[in-house]
């Protein structure tokens, strides 16, 4: 993952739903976005990253391998992170818990329309 990606501020702001925004390097006519929110497609081998900022604009959208995913949710400010309640989507709750994000299960019947 190239650290230049993602943009960061020094001074943390107050954004929306989410207390530590950070901007990231997707701009549109000079002013950055902010990921807010973040939704991930968990698979075997490649996961399916969505984010959007406060407004629900698509800020974010990435196919990563299952050895990069910790190193990209590393880079991405703090933010709410909603998945499809599995085995393995527990597991890497706990790990995104840990680098500061807040992490939503839904069930499976509330995803299928996404």
């Amino acid at each position: 993952m190239d650290p230049a990606f993602f943009l960061h501020e020094p001074q943390a702001r107050q954004h929306g739903c989410c207390e530590n925004a950070q901007p990231t390097s997707i701009s549109r006519k000079g002013a950055v976005m902010y990921t807010t929110t973040l939704g991930i497609d968990v698979a075997k081998n490649v996961f399916q990253l969505h984010g959007v900022d406060a407004r629900g604009r698509a800020v974010l959208s990435r196919r990563v391998k299952r050895q990069q995913l910790l190193d990209v949710v590393t880079n991405l400010p703090a933010c709410v992170i909603g998945m499809e309640a599995c085995g393995s989507a527990h597991y890497w709750g706990r790990a995104f818990e840990q680098l500061g994000h807040r992490v939503k299960l839904m069930s499976p019947r509330y995803v299928r329309p996404y």
